[in-house]
């Protein structure tokens, strides 16, 4: 069967022929008829905290997934490797005029995500469900980074065009430390976790909340630390999540082992927020989950291993705690 999807690459050699045959193409105001017919997509992750385009230097992998004006799946094309890091990759499917859906899963999902197979011409865009691996609902691993894309309605007209895919990064970092001022901690005192239920993530990227994923760290270790709360011996939990969605819950719990008391467990969105009306009030709760992927939380604890909880710091900022209720 035919490939709808072979690519192009700009080279010299390339941009020199098509200067030559078709030198009306030189610029957006030129006319194009003259010019070769094509529809090509270029993407763009700029969807982040820099606002600055990391496609060609985060993402390893795409799946570009077409489907028709009725959501019926059409085909889909992987590439990875070198040829994603060329800032002047683009698609160029041969599709004939009409409306499509396109949705890119990008990411080595192979490793931590499950993509269910689709059959052309019967299955439809809500099948596509993406399925975060996980034993027992219970994560322990370093997720594989997982990005999303979805352009719900587009004209491809059969002329020369070009359509800009927008994507997003779904997967978060999270680094808890816990810090004794003048003291030392061991790691081995202590249970971490994140508790969410972000197993499922529908074709439109919003959650299926029916399974509740436990994360637990993927790696642990102690750490002298300096921070503007205090210095001294800190142990530390590393976690890899899947989509973090305002108005769904996600709590992070640390145990003390001595008594299995709880001396963490704190709403993490409504911290994230709390933070994010400090200094990035201009944007939604949403969109700063969705650009910000990496966190770094410190909490301050007494000699009873119990937290101070007035003030902790994330990401080199420090919060004020105003009340208990988080």
């Amino acid at each position: 069967m035919k490939n709808i999807f072979p690519y192009k690459r700009k080279t010299f050699i390339l941009l020199s022929i098509i200067g030559l045959i078709c030198s009306a193409c030189s610029t957006i105001f030129d006319d194009r008829k003259d010019c070769p017919e094509g529809f090509r997509i270029l993407y763009r992750y700029d969807y982040n905290m820099k606002n600055a385009n990391a496609f060609a230097n985060e993402v390893e992998r795409i799946n570009l997934f077409v489907f028709d004006k009725d959501g019926k799946y059409v085909d889909c094309k992987e590439e990875k490797g070198d040829i994603l890091k060329d800032e002047s990759f683009y698609h160029m499917p041969y599709l004939p005029a009409g409306l499509y859906k396109f949705i890119l899963i990008g990411g080595n999902q192979s490793g931590s995500f499950e993509i269910p197979e689709l059959t052309k011409g019967i299955s439809d865009i809500s099948d596509l469900n993406i399925k975060l691996k996980a034993s027992n609902d219970t994560v322990d691993y370093e997720i594989n980074p997982l990005w999303h894309g979805l352009i719900s309605e587009y004209h491809v007209t059969g002329e020369y065009q070009t359509m800009r895919f927008p994507i997003m990064k779904n997967t978060n970092r999270f680094r808890i430390n816990l810090l004794q001022k003048n003291g030392e901690l061991n790691i081995n005192d202590f249970i971490f976790s994140i508790r969410t239920p972000d197993k499922v993530l529908r074709y439109d990227n919003t959650v299926v909340t029916d399974d509740t994923i436990v994360y637990k760290p993927y790696t642990w270790g102690q750490k002298y630390i300096i921070t503007d709360l205090g210095t001294g011996g800190s142990a530390y939990a590393e976690f890899h999540t899947s989509r973090i969605i305002d108005g769904v819950q996600s709590k992070l719990y640390v145990y003390r082992k001595t008594d299995m008391k709880p001396i963490i467990e704190m709403d993490l969105n409504r911290l994230i927020n709390d933070y994010k009306a400090e200094w990035h009030s201009s944007i939604s709760l949403q969109e700063y989950l969705d650009r910000q992927d990496e966190y770094n939380f410190t909490f301050i604890l007494d000699d009873r291993l119990q937290w101070l909880n007035t003030e902790l710091i994330i990401n080199d900022w420090i919060i004020r705690i105003n009340n208990n209720d988080i």
